[in-house]
């Protein structure tokens, strides 16, 4: 394994001793990236993984993104870099099923966000995933961004999810995403955390953690495992809105006479105004059918009937194989219809989310939000006409550009005084 590290190390340094490194950013970045992937894929095949290895490895990924930063003079790349780490570590972690820490690239991404680009609200999502990996996140958690200790403690106690023998149960409980969800799931007295401003559309999806998701959503279950069919597409929902920054999930919501229940009620907390606000309004309603069937016109007009109870604006019905039937049956065109009536008499808006769509967030450089933004627009709309193709962009690919494509969308570096960029203890 000493032989595939040194070697990792040989080729990254042939890579700082590369010319013109400026005008040929994104060229290089490409080229990093595959040397680390060829070191991890090699140390995949050695049965005895040890941590302190994965260790150097990720500190190699937090020297280079440094010297993108300050040589290359692209903080995008620098971050692109490290979220590359993060899903190679994150599918290491679902192939080989044990744990694999990528609390030191957390950490310097909370570093990149707080100090370079001054996002409170991404530095904050970074943070959240240091401190539940590690104890070293606490100064910046608390001090620097001034949270309370007993949220650290708290993510902390469910670290033991982390190890041990419950990974080969389920897997998803050992990701530190599920942890984090989980913990708003449970505790909306500190959904303000989330709610820190962010310039930023979105945060990026774990991949490897929402397949794993997503498999627990279309599995076969059991007639007696109903609940836990349901269950399993909320818990893949309320991941896909936290990566809406601003956006927390309250789960099982029911109104004060007990008359009836939501699934989620979504609040997006983020102080100013964006693109997501006047689309979706402060509130969004969500309904999980995860029926191996399509859900028929009576299950569309409850749902309905109460977003207009609760006089909301937008709801989301995921609904795993669609609404009432085949496309363009009767049944279907029915349901469509109510919901573009309910639509025109109550300016309420509800768009579904099917297999397919959840598909495509694992499969395309999409995020929700733009999912999302998508089906609305598809729905007031229409559909883009497929015959006509978009003109080519002669405009030459840049990491800039490049960055639009990724998960999340980095906000632009601030301008004035530099920060020296470090990693936080």
């Amino acid at each position: 394994m000493s032989d595939v590290i040194k070697e990792l190390k040989e080729k990254l340094n042939t890579i700082e001793k590369m010319p013109y490194f400026l005008d040929r950013v994104h060229v290089y970045l490409e080229e990093t990236k595959d040397i680390f992937a060829e070191a991890i894929k090699a140390i995949k095949k050695i049965d005895k993984d040890l941590p302190s290895k994965r260790e150097e490895i990720a500190q190699e990924y937090v020297s280079m993104s440094k010297f993108f930063w300050k040589e290359g003079q692209a903080p995008n790349a620098a971050v692109d870099l490290l979220l590359h780490g993060c899903d190679q570590f994150a599918e290491w972690q679902k192939q080989k099923r044990q744990y694999v820490s990528r609390s030191t690239l957390f950490s310097q991404l909370t570093a990149y966000y707080l100090h370079v680009f001054g996002d409170i609200g991404y530095a904050t999502w970074w943070a959240l995933h240091t401190v539940t990996e590690s104890d070293g996140g606490d100064n910046t958690f608390i001090t620097r961004l001034g949270y309370p200790q007993e949220v650290a403690e708290k993510l902390r106690e469910n670290r033991s999810k982390l190890q041990g023998e419950i990974i080969v149960q389920k897997p998803r409980e050992s990701f530190t995403e599920d942890i984090i969800r989980d913990f708003f799931i449970n505790n909306t007295q500190y959904h303000y955390i989330l709610g820190g401003n962010s310039d930023s559309n979105a945060f990026p999806i774990c991949k490897p953690y929402y397949s794993l998701l997503l498999n627990d959503v279309t599995k076969d279950y059991k007639r007696n495992e109903n609940h836990e069919r349901g269950k399993a597409l909320e818990r893949l929902a309320s991941y896909l809105f936290l990566l809406i920054p601003g956006c927390v999930p309250r789960q099982n919501v029911k109104d004060v006479d007990n008359t009836h229940e939501t699934d989620l009620v979504i609040l997006n907390r983020h102080p100013t105004s964006n693109l997501a606000t006047e689309l979706f309004g402060r509130h969004i309603l969500v309904e999980c059918k995860n029926w191996s069937e399509s859900v028929g016109v009576p299950e569309v007009g409850y749902f309905l009937h109460n977003i207009h109870l609760m006089h909301g604006s937008f709801g989301v019905l995921f609904a795993r194989e669609g609404i009432s039937g085949s496309r363009n049956s009767k049944d279907e065109i029915e349901a469509r219809q109510l919901i573009r009536r309910t639509f025109h008499e109550n300016h309420t808006l509800c768009v579904v989310v099917t297999r397919n769509d959840l598909e495509r967030l694992r499969d395309e450089n999409i995020t929700f939000r733009d999912l999302l933004i998508q089906l609305a627009d598809e729905f007031r709309f229409g559909k883009t006409n497929p015959s006509k193709k978009p003109e080519e962009s002669n405009m030459p690919h840049s990491v800039e550009s490049d960055r639009v494509d990724r998960q999340a969308s980095t906000p632009p570096k601030k301008s004035g005084k530099k920060s020296n960029v470090h990693q936080s203890s």
